[in-house]
């Protein structure tokens, strides 16, 4: 199992979360302005700024932060009739399509051989967990042609009270977005998800109340003309989970993208970290990672029936000072049973 974070893309040319703002805003002024010069995500960046002018002078402003102001701003419907949709008020979804937009823009035309080396180390009994929104990783994976699927996996038969797993589904590498991707959105039953061709990112029966069962991919095709276009960031809404101190992940279709993810870590063959900080903004992803790695490292039994490796923390910090920092936030991979 591999958790890959914000770094991983780094080397790619993606920028990080805190180089994101005046990237955003960029797009926010090029692609989402109206004719006087009026966007929604500019007028809430400024508002915000104003909020901490007004109850914290001394605080910086904070991408996070703001995502998280946005987020409760939404869901107490602090502006009334401008909640916009259940997806969020026009300031949040904006948000995400400038995100989406800035990483769709800078993915490299020709993926780096750094990733095409990693994608060939890869099998299909491998498993990626990822909180990078961008297409690094499915891209290098279609360059060395290893299949792989988004979605936990395939059911042969759905009944009310259960569903039996399909026996036959092909074998392919299990990738788990768990903050969406840029390439996600929503069925809108408009006329523009025929435009863009949407496609389903679950196949097969799947249960009536399955979320994932709402969640559009959008064509590799369809894309520069979904990033260019100045009304879908509300008629089909991007479908990722903005940085934010206050994610909300209980009313997201992306929650199934988590079930289960830790359980029987013991069992695993390995588990690599990699370019991943832990943010404050994500302290169920430390849930998880401390999860996982105390039950491989302390829970599992003697001797395995396969190969069992140390776990690994792959990260490139230039100082003493970042290198003591991560060491400290990954604490409990201790160097006993870590590389």
């Amino acid at each position: 199992m591999y958790l890959l974070g914000a770094g991983f893309s780094k080397p790619a040319g993606l920028p990080l979360a805190s180089q994101l703002v005046p990237l955003v805003l960029e797009v926010a002024d090029a692609y989402l302005s109206t004719d006087d010069g009026y966007s929604h995500l500019r007028k809430a960046f400024e508002r915000y700024e104003t909020f901490l002018e007004e109850t914290d002078p001394a605080t910086e402003f904070d991408l996070e932060a703001f995502g998280a102001w946005l987020d409760w701003e939404h869901t107490l419907r602090l502006k009334g009739g401008d909640t916009f949709s259940e997806y969020g008020n026009e300031a949040g979804l904006q948000l995400r399509w400038a995100i989406g937009k800035v990483l769709f823009d800078r993915c490299p035309s020709e993926i780096p051989p750094l990733y095409l080396d990693f994608a060939r180390r890869l099998t299909t009994h491998d498993r990626i967990l990822t909180l990078n929104y961008d297409l690094v990783l499915e891209r290098a994976l279609d360059a060395v042609g290893l299949p792989y699927r988004r979605f936990p996996g395939r059911y042969s038969e759905v009944y009310e009270s259960h569903c039996v797993w399909d026996p036959d589904q092909p074998d392919e590498l299990v990738i788990n977005k768990l903050h969406g991707s840029l390439d996600w959105t929503y069925f809108s039953g408009r006329e523009t998800d025929q435009a863009l061709g949407l496609g389903s990112l679950v196949e097969g029966p799947r249960p009536e109340d399955d979320a994932l069962a709402d969640v559009a991919v959008i064509p590799p095709h369809s894309l520069s003309s979904y990033y260019t276009n100045r009304h879908l960031w509300w008629r089909n809404p991007t479908l990722l989970m903005a940085p934010s101190t206050a994610k909300p992940l209980a009313r997201s279709p992306l929650v199934p993208l988590w079930d289960g993810i830790g359980l029987y870590a013991y069992m695993l063959g390995g588990f690599t970290v990699i370019g991943c900080s832990l943010p404050p903004g994500d302290p169920y992803v430390l849930q998880l990672v401390h999860h996982i790695a105390t039950d491989y490292a302390y829970e599992r039994p003697r001797e395995m029936p396969w190969p069992q490796c140390r776990m690994r923390l792959v990260d490139y910090r230039p100082t003493r000072v970042g290198r003591h920092q991560l060491l400290e936030r990954f604490r409990f991979m201790t160097t006993e049973h870590t590389d």
